[in-house]
This record gives structure tokens, C-alpha cells and sequence, in this order.
């Protein structure tokens, strides 16, 4: 009968049968999915949002956010033009309406748009 070669860890509570294996190393497939850019985000035009709104420019600190948080595209007027960006695999489309910021994102019916209706509705939002 062969012999059983020490363990070099603990077995699992209730396992002492069970032969323990070092892992000796380990291997590593990368995704198939791209990594995603890294990007550098401005932090004055945060500021500079802060201080519009501060002035009552509610659009133009609403752009200055939009301009933060995309840097490199162009965020126009969100009363005449409505910005759209893609957020997983739909559009999202944020324009300003009278005093409003209006943000409309397709949903498709299904668990996924009920589970995010639900992470809306407690945390506050709708």
C-alpha cells in the first residue's frame, strides 16, 4: 500500500480523510472583454459646476458635471441639444427642460429592469 505524503495544510473541519494540496501556481486567462481606458477627470470643472450652481446657473453647472464626468466630449447647451452617453448597453439621453434635468434611459422588461427599479425606489430616488 502506498504511502499518503504529509498534509501541508489543515484538512477542512470534518475532512481529515482528505489530502490537502499546496497550490503551487497559479493561472491566469485574461478576459475576452477589452480593459477599459483609464481616464483623467478634471476636478475644476467640478468646481466650476459648484460655483455655477452657487450663482444659479443650473445649466451651465449641470454641463460642467456632464464635461467632468466625460471628459473629451462636447457637452453643448442641454436646452438645445440633449447629451447621450451609453451606460451598459443603453443610451441614455439628459437634456434640460424649463428648470428640470430630464434623463431618459430605455428599460427592457425583464428581472434585470425590475431589480433596478427596486435599487432606485430605496434609495430614494422615483
Amino acid at each position: 500500500m502506498r504511502e499518503r505524503p504529509a498534509p501541508v495544510a489543515l484538512a477542512a473541519p470534518g475532512r481529515a480523510d482528505s489530502e490537502v494540496m499546496a497550490i503551487t501556481s497559479l493561472s491566469y486567462t485574461p478576459s475576452l472583454r477589452r480593459l477599459p481606458v483609464p481616464i483623467k477627470l478634471d476636478y475644476d470643472l467640478l468646481e466650476a459646476a459648484s460655483t455655477s450652481a452657487d450663482d444659479g446657473q443650473i445649466g451651465a453647472a449641470i454641463g460642467a458635471v456632464f464635461a467632468h464626468l466625460f471628459p473629451g466630449s462636447t457637452i453643448g447647451d442641454l436646452r438645445e441639444t440633449p447629451f447621450v452617453f451609453v451606460q451598459g448597453s443603453s443610451k441614455v439621453t439628459a437634456r434640460i427642460e424649463g428648470d428640470e434635468l430630464v434623463v431618459t434611459v430605455p428599460l427592457v422588461l425583464g428581472s434585470l429592469a425590475v431589480r433596478f427599479l427596486r435599487v432606485v425606489r430605496s434609495s430614494g430616488g422615483l
